[in-house]
Parts: C-alpha cells; sequence; structure tokens
C-alpha cells in the first residue's frame, strides 16, 4: 500500500510546478489560435463601367494581361497574424498561375496580388466585354503551416477564401481602357465615340508596382500632387509610361509639386508658375468658338500655367495650337517617354471642360487627349467568330515551333511505316530462310526494343537537346540613342518533362543582377471567344512572381509554352538618322539619310512620315547591312524606277486601249505613296479581301516583297492598326480583330516633324530568355540562345526643317 502511495504523494507535492507549466504552454499558445482575421477582396483591376450602358457597372480587367487584385485583411485581436496570400489563373495549358505574398497583419491593412488574368469560363457576350456572376479570382489565406486561415468576411461569417464583391467585366482587346485618379466627371459624357471603359479610383490606391498598370490604356490625373503617393507608386505609374502608358497631367495649382517630383525629369514643359484669364477670346485657340457654353459665367477666372515654345524641351511637340508662334499661350504638349507618353494640359481638365457647357463630346476631351474615333469607324470583332482575321494569332505562331512539329509528325509517320516493313515483311523473310520461324516472337522483342530506343533519340534531334526557344520581339527606341523597350513573344520547348525558373533580365549577360528591375514575364493565356483550351490531364501549378520579374517550377511535357515578356534596357548599337525637310512643305530632303549602327542586319525597312494635313506617307528602303546607310535621294530613285518599269509594262499591254492613261501617267509627277496603300497590300499578303479595285491596287508600287517573311504584314498592320479605318479597307464581310498586341499601336508617333524608321532582323533581339533549377542560387541563371529569331526594330527619328 505505502509503494503505490508512493507516486501520487509525488504528483500531490508537484502539482503546482505541473499547474503552472500547462498554464504557460496554454498562455504562448492561446494567442496563435486567439487571432480573429477578417478579409475581403476591394477589387480586381479598377471599377468602372463600360461606355454601353446596357451592361452596367463593375470590376475590369483584360484577359492576358497582369492584373491588381487588392485585399483588405484585419486582426481584430493585438497579436500579429503571419501567413500567405495568394491568386490562381489558368494559362493557355491549363496549368494553374499562382501570385502569392508573404503578409504579417496586426490591424488593417492592404496588399496587392498581380496575377495574369487567365482566360474566363462560359459568360454572356455582349458589347465587346464578356461579363460573368462567378468569379475566377479568388483569394486564399494560409498561415505559417501552409493550413488554411480561420478566415471571417467583413460580416463576420466564415469562409474558406474570398472572393471579389463586385460583378467582373473582362474588356475587349479593342476597348480603351482609361483610369481616372483626379475626379473628371466629363469622362462619362462621352458619346458617339468608339468604345472604351473608364475606371476610377483614387491617387493613394495606385499599386506599388508597374504591372498592376499593364492593362490600361491611358490614366488622367487631374491637380496631380505627387506628394500624396509612396515612393513605389511614383515609380510605378513614371515606369508604365515608359513601357508604353499615356498619361494625361491637368496642372495649374501643384505645378510646383509636380516640378519638384520624379516627374520633373519627364514633363513636356518646364512650368514656373500660373496665371489667370477670364476672356473668352483668349480660349479660343484652346475651346473652339462653338463649344464654349455662352451661358457660361465669364467672370470667373481660369488658372493656368503659362507656357510658350521656349519653355519646352527639343523632343515636345506642341497640341495645342498645333503649329504655335513664339509668343503664343501653349494649352497642350506632349512628349515620348520610352514607348509612352505624357501629355500636359496647362489647366486644371475640370475648370477647363466646364467652359464647354452642355457639348457632350468636347474636342479637347474627345480627339485631342484620349484620340477617340467616332463610333462609325470603330471595330465590333471578336476574336474567333467566323470572318475575323486575329493579326496576333499569326505573329504568335512565329513561336509557336510548327516547322519542328512538321519534321516531328514526317518522322513519326515515317517511322510508323518503316517498323512496319521491318517488322512484318523483313523479319519474316530473314527467319524463314534461316528456318528460325518459330523465333518469331523474340526477334519481334528485340526490334520493338531497337525501334523505341531508335525512336527516342530521334524525338531528341527533331526537338533539340535542351531547351529550345524561338523568339518574336518588337523593339522601341528614338533615334540616336540606345534606350530602348521591348515586348518579347516568346517559345520554349523541352526535350523532357522537367521544372524550369524562368526570367528576362535587363542585361542577360548579367542575368543575376538587379532583379527589381526586370520586366515581368507572363504565360500567354487563351483570349475570350477562342476555341477552349487544351487542358492536361493533371494540371500543375507554379508561381508567377510580378515584382522580380519572375516564373517559378513552370512546368514542361516535352512540349511547348508561351510566354510574353516586357524588356527595358541599353542596346548595343543605334539607329543613325538625319531628317531634313524642305522649306517649301514636308517633303524630305533629298540629303537625309538613315544609317545602320545596330550591330545587325536588316531587312524589309520602312521610311514613315505625315504632312501637316494628317495624310501619311511610306518610303521603302533597301536593305541595310550593319554600318549601311542611304540618303533619301537614293532611296526615291529606287521607288520612282521601280514604278515606272510596272507602270511600262502594265501601259504596254493596255496601249491599244488606253492611249491616252499611258500619257497621263507619264506625265504624273512622283510621289510617295500612302500609308494605306501599304496596309491594303499588307492585307493582301494575309489573303484578307480588300475594298479597292483591281484597276486601283495596279497602279499603286510594290510595298510588300514578295519573298517577305511571314510575320511582316501583321506586325505593319498592328502598329498602324488604328491609323486608318481598317474595317473600311475590308469586303466579304471579313473583319480584322487583335486579340493582343494593341501596346505595338504606334500611330500617334508619327506626327509632322517625327518620322517612324522600321526594319527587321534574323538575330535575336535585345532581350533573352534565362533558365534555372528550381531551387538553385540566385546566380544560377543561364541565358538561352534562341534557335529562331525574329526582330522588328521600330525608330522615331525628329525631322529638323531647313532654314
Amino acid at each position: 500500500m505505502s509503494d503505490m502511495s508512493l507516486p501520487v504523494r509525488g504528483i500531490g507535492r508537484c502539482r503546482p510546478t505541473v499547474l503552472w507549466a500547462i498554464s504557460t504552454v496554454l498562455l504562448v499558445a492561446a494567442p496563435l489560435h486567439a487571432v480573429h482575421l477578417r478579409g475581403q477582396i476591394l477589387r480586381v483591376g479598377y471599377s468602372g463601367s463600360s461606355s454601353d450602358t446596357f451592361i452596367g457597372s463593375g470590376d475590369v480587367y483584360r484577359i492576358g494581361r497582369w492584373v491588381p487584385v487588392c485585399v483588405e485583411l484585419s486582426n481584430d485581436d493585438g497579436d500579429q497574424f503571419e501567413g500567405r496570400i495568394e491568386v490562381r489563373q489558368i494559362d493557355a495549358d491549363g496549368d494553374e498561375v499562382v501570385a502569392s505574398r508573404e503578409v504579417a497583419v496586426r490591424g488593417m491593412r492592404q496588399f496587392n496580388l498581380y496575377v495574369p488574368a487567365g482566360p474566363k469560363p462560359e459568360g454572356s457576350l455582349a458589347g465587346g466585354m464578356i461579363s460573368q456572376e462567378t468569379s475566377p479570382f479568388v483569394v486564399r489565406v494560409f498561415d505559417r503551416e501552409g493550413r488554411l486561415a480561420k478566415l471571417h468576411d467583413d460580416r463576420g461569417e466564415p469562409v474558406r477564401e474570398l472572393r471579389p464583391p463586385r460583378e467582373l467585366i473582362a474588356a475587349s482587346a479593342d476597348a480603351v481602357l482609361i483610369l481616372d485618379i483626379g475626379k473628371v466627371n466629363q469622362l462619362d459624357e462621352l458619346k458617339r465615340v468608339q468604345h472604351f471603359v473608364v475606371m476610377r479610383c483614387s491617387p493613394s490606391d495606385i499599386p506599388d508596382h508597374f504591372s498592376g498598370l499593364d492593362f490600361l490604356d491611358v490614366i488622367v490625373w487631374d491637380a496631380p500632387d505627387p506628394g500624396s503617393l509612396d515612393p513605389l507608386q511614383n515609380d510605378a505609374l513614371i515606369e508604365w509610361v515608359r513601357r508604353g502608358g499615356r498619361l494625361i497631367l491637368g496642372v495649374s495649382r501643384t505645378w510646383n509639386n509636380l516640378t519638384q517630383s520624379k516627374f520633373g525629369p519627364i514633363l513636356p514643359a518646364r512650368l514656373s508658375g500660373t496665371d489667370s484669364v477670364s476672356d473668352r477670346k483668349a480660349l479660343d485657340e484652346l475651346l473652339g468658338e462653338a463649344g464654349q457654353d455662352e451661358t457660361a459665367n465669364l467672370m470667373q477666372a481660369l488658372t493656368y500655367c503659362p507656357v510658350t515654345l521656349a519653355d519646352l524641351p527639343s523632343d515636345a511637340v506642341p497640341v495645342r495650337p498645333r503649329f504655335p508662334k513664339p509668343e503664343d499661350q501653349i494649352w497642350v504638349v506632349r512628349r515620348p517617354c520610352g514607348r509612352g507618353e505624357v501629355v500636359l494640359v496647362t489647366g486644371e481638365l475640370r475648370e477647363l471642360l466646364s467652359r464647354y457647357g452642355q457639348d457632350e463630346n468636347p474636342t479637347l476631351l474627345r480627339s485631342t487627349l484620349l484620340r477617340l474615333r467616332p463610333a462609325s469607324e470603330a471595330q465590333n470583332v471578336y476574336p474567333g467568330f467566323s470572318g475575323t482575321v486575329d493579326l496576333f494569332t499569326r505573329v504568335a505562331a512565329q513561336t509557336a515551333f510548327q516547322t519542328t512539329s512538321g519534321l516531328y509528325f514526317a518522322f513519326a509517320f515515317a517511322f510508323v511505316i518503316a517498323y512496319i516493313v521491318v517488322v512484318t515483311g523483313g523479319t519474316w523473310g530473314w527467319l524463314r530462310r534461316r528456318g528460325t520461324v518459330r523465333h518469331a516472337w523474340v526477334a519481334s522483342a528485340v526490334l520493338a526494343a531497337g525501334a523505341s530506343g531508335l525512336s527516342l533519340a530521334a524525338v531528341q534531334v527533331v526537338r533539340a537537346w535542351g531547351q529550345g526557344v524561338h523568339e518574336m520581339s518588337i523593339v522601341d527606341g528614338r533615334a540616336g540613342t540606345q534606350d530602348a523597350v521591348a515586348t518579347s513573344y516568346l517559345g520554349l520547348r523541352t526535350a523532357s518533362h522537367t521544372l524550369l525558373d524562368l526570367c528576362v533580365p535587363k542585361s542577360w549577360v548579367e542575368p543575376s543582377e538587379a532583379p527589381d528591375q526586370r520586366g515581368p514575364i507572363r504565360p500567354n493565356a487563351v483570349e475570350a471567344g477562342s476555341p477552349e483550351q487544351l487542358n492536361f490531364s493533371v494540371p500543375q501549378r507554379y508561381e508567377s512572381v510580378a515584382q522580380l520579374g519572375e516564373l517559378r517550377s513552370v512546368p514542361f511535357r516535352a512540349t511547348l509554352k508561351q510566354f510574353t515578356a516586357s524588356w527595358r534596357g541599353s542596346l548595343d548599337g543605334r539607329l543613325i538618322a538625319s531628317l531634313r525637310s524642305r522649306s517649301t512643305g514636308d517633303e524630305l530632303d533629298s540629303f537625309s539619310y538613315v544609317e545602320n549602327q545596330l550591330g545587325t542586319d536588316l531587312h524589309d525597312c520602312y521610311l514613315f512620315t505625315r504632312t501637316r494635313e494628317g495624310f501619311a506617307s511610306v518610303y521603302t528602303l533597301p536593305p541595310l547591312a550593319q554600318g549601311a546607310r542611304v540618303t533619301l535621294g537614293e532611296v526615291r530613285r529606287n521607288m520612282e524606277t521601280q514604278l515606272k518599269e510596272k507602270n511600262a509594262s502594265r501601259l504596254r499591254a493596255l496601249r491599244e486601249r488606253v492611249e491616252s492613261l499611258t500619257q497621263e501617267e507619264q506625265a504624273r509627277p512622283w510621289s510617295p505613296p500612302g500609308l494605306r496603300v501599304l496596309l491594303d497590300q499588307c492585307l493582301a499578303n494575309l489573303g484578307v479581301a480588300s475594298t479597292r479595285g483591281r484597276n486601283e491596287t495596279s497602279r499603286d508600287p510594290d510595298l510588300v516583297a514578295a519573298n517577305a517573311p511571314s510575320y511582316v504584314a501583321p506586325l505593319l498592320l498592328l502598329s498602324f492598326y488604328d491609323d486608318a479605318a481598317l474595317v473600311g479597307l475590308l469586303r466579304d464581310g471579313q473583319e480584322l480583330a487583335r486579340s493582343q498586341g494593341r501596346e505595338l499601336e504606334m500611330s500617334a508617333r508619327l506626327e509632322a516633324g517625327t518620322a517612324v524608321f522600321i526594319g527587321f532582323s534574323d538575330n535575336p533581339g535585345p532581350a533573352r530568355l534565362c533558365r534555372r533549377k528550381p531551387g538553385a542560387e540566385a546566380d544560377a541563371w543561364k541565358p538561352i540562345v534562341p534557335s529562331r529569331a525574329a526582330v522588328m526594330y521600330r525608330f522615331t527619328v525628329p525631322i529638323v526643317p531647313l532654314e
């Protein structure tokens, strides 16, 4: 009895210590389970509404582009929650792209996730936009152990995941997406113009990385105050402009805040103060007499920033007035910035637009700032519908390894035939001659094993050992400089199943340096209206990190995956050009020249100019080898000779029937053909019927070479898609579409005083896809030399008038 009582007495004596230890453990562990976490998705993309009023409003984004998902988390307890949030989308292969972020929450915090928007499930289609009630943008919250966190919505109800609070609207590729962060309410009053979407947010809601602005075309910021943004937000806005965005600033009273900020060096004018005007006639040049409200209060003065020609940098372009005198007030001026541009209005937009009164389509807003076309000229097409030609699919096909696929199919077919002949004929005959037919099954098995090894080796040869890359890049720059921006479409095919990390660094020679300066790389997505995407039987997940420009653990199954990357950096060379216009008009002087110092040979070269009246002309240049120079006099003589030879050949056959036409053609002075002629020939190159008659087109010079690569025509059409009403060039119910590639549009950069040079190269461009094994060291990146490359170089060239 006494022996049995000893442990009890021992426990009794230790009871206070045990209870203290248990209590301590419970107290330490309690905060881990007492965290009361609430969350909600504030928005996907940006909240807005379509110009088609019957669609309604919701959160707008664009398929195939980066989309910000803003998440708010609230920790109602005093203890910090640490974990991870993530959102997933589907790529073109059916795999899941995951964007995640580590979070630490005490109180209330907001976080942005940046994810490439994938295709939506079937939904309603109307007015160029797709809407759907169920949302693919769900956000999951995990704790430090990787388990789903105990989560509540903003009403306190327990939930497993967060869903967007509003309907999602997937904007069409041709919609103009405008983000208003300056409360310019007159944007909603535009009528009878091409399809556009106005979205709104406060400046403080701007994301902290430029990929969160990727799908936008225009940002309007009235009375801008960069001091209200943190440094990352300012950097995001500026980098978005450099990569192709158009930023419209309405400035008066906040001029000093803007000038002293990071935006100062890229502004189109030097601002030094404000002035005021109350005279209606002083605004005639800006608003026009018909646009002013006769009932407006004339006593209310307009505050503006005085700007004249002397205040403009050399690359700034006056817009209102278009050709000012030295003493004239400049109301609107724009300046290129990388691939994009900054538009400065020297007065606050809300004040200026209020002068229009009841005018529902103020010219200043509609055509000068937003560059919207009348609705009758706008296209309303849906990629994948019968009768449409999607230009982007013609470009993406260059990275699809079609030649390799054809070789693989041909080899597979030949191998099957050869195998059948050898096994059924050769083996049987050989065994019969030796009287060993009884060993036919053994011989067939040996041949089958050998054939399998041979087929695997042949597949490796066809696909190439290691990784193979096909590249299509569009590089934009300015003549005389090495700074450039590029969009690269990349196809990567592997010879075996593998996982790879991918990036496109600023300098592929040093791929591990400055990862925060890389442009984001995203997988291509299936567009709305396209055939259903290919889904693998076992989809896999991989991570996208937009801030570092990386895709991590991308699964390859010995098949192709296609990506789009944004790059900005320095070229190895530059284009040197000197263009001078004659004092008698817009025609270029014969001594103007273009010199190729890019370090690569160029073919299919063009030079585009535009007159003051808006007519665009095309000069076809000869192939430019590295170091070659061509003058406009030589170009003009070559084009004139080719046209005369073509007309002479045509007219000899018609001499007996149209003798007078011969004299007319011979007497007509030569002038460069118009841009519409080139676009028409590009359409014919793609097999698209044109409205122009055979008689009319037979008189045009040949601007697209017969042996031009297949990507030349679609890329030229994508470059000047908005320059002409392309729908007016087509017949037989055919329509053009661009499921992607809107950022390649450069019609606005072609203007009086600025020419555009375009040339193509078959050598790899400045951007290079790099890879490493998942989990490898940060400096383990290795560039992949493209097995096939095509690069389109586009440079703006200033035209200097001769004195």
